[in-house]
């Protein structure tokens, strides 16, 4: 690793300066140093042996750039106390993925600071959702082909894990913005076409709704209520945890997960990294 060369070579020039006398004179007065390099004052040598310390101290800053792939979904469980009925990610062939990249530099000793930019496919199945509590007539169809384009900045701190300092937890959170991309369509159930009575109707009864599908080939009625339309721009709140591998001196490579926003998230991170001077 190249911080601890620097700091090897602190020491080194350390053990240099240990050969360093500061002379008296007959009086107790300090005169001057003899040193392989000539004459020196004691106020020089001290500040000499400041910057030597100040050397052996400093970490280099460290930068990386990476991309990233991650299986994201919200859990059916997370959905189920709200809603009575709904469809999930990752169902009737729908794959769930985000793709991005991202840039890091660490504050030495406090923090890694990672700005990044990523693509969400947050589409889900088509079909019928219905929130607790609501009678069967209220549930509504939908399409949707949504996707996200996130923007964060996080902050993360960093364990070692080993003595060669290449194995590293790491923890954060971040804030950013997600800009909503795609189609998202909504439809009322025609209860006319169903043949409900006015008991069933509002009943919690979610199979009747079901039934209806399938004997209806459209028992669907087009909506567009403003309180029903998805923002364009979304809050991205989010919460990491990882395990990173410091390879080869320049590749990192690391399996993390967490939460944005929405959806969890978990995949894999990997990088070209380095150590650079301020």
């Amino acid at each position: 690793m190249q911080m601890r060369s620097y700091q090897a070579l602190g020491v080194l020039l350390a053990l240099g300066m240990s050969g360093t006398a500061v002379a008296q004179t007959s009086d107790g007065v300090g005169g001057r140093t003899d040193t392989i390099g000539g004459d020196q004052s004691a106020e020089e040598a001290a500040e000499e042996v400041d910057e030597l310390i100040d050397l052996y101290e400093y970490q280099p800053r460290y930068y990386s750039v990476s991309t990233r792939m991650w299986a994201i979904g919200t859990p059916s469980f997370v959905l189920d106390g709200p809603f009575s009925l709904h469809t999930n990610m990752w169902q009737d062939g729908v794959a769930n993925f985000s793709y991005g990249f991202e840039f890091t530099t660490r504050i030495p000793d406090k923090f890694d600071v990672v700005v990044g930019l990523d693509w969400a496919n947050l589409r889900t199945a088509d079909g019928f959702w219905l929130e607790d509590g609501d009678p069967i007539r209220d549930a509504d169809y939908t399409e949707s082909n949504l996707s996200l384009i996130n923007a964060d900045v996080s902050l993360r701190w960093f364990t070692n894990l080993n003595n060669a300092e290449t194995v590293q937890l790491y923890y954060g959170f971040g804030l950013g913005m997600g800009l909503v991309l795609g189609e998202f369509s909504k439809y009322d159930i025609d209860v006319g076409q169903c043949g409900w009575t006015t008991e069933e109707r509002g009943g919690d009864d979610v199979s009747l709704i079901t039934d209806c599908a399938n004997e209806n080939d459209d028992p669907y009625v087009p909506v567009s209520r403003p309180e029903d339309r998805i923002p364009p721009v979304l809050p991205a709140l989010s919460a990491t945890l990882g395990t990173r591998f410091l390879v080869a001196d320049s590749v990192s490579i690391g399996i993390e997960g967490g939460w944005k926003s929405l959806y969890a998230y978990g995949g894999l991170n990997v990088g070209y990294y380095w150590n650079a001077l301020r």
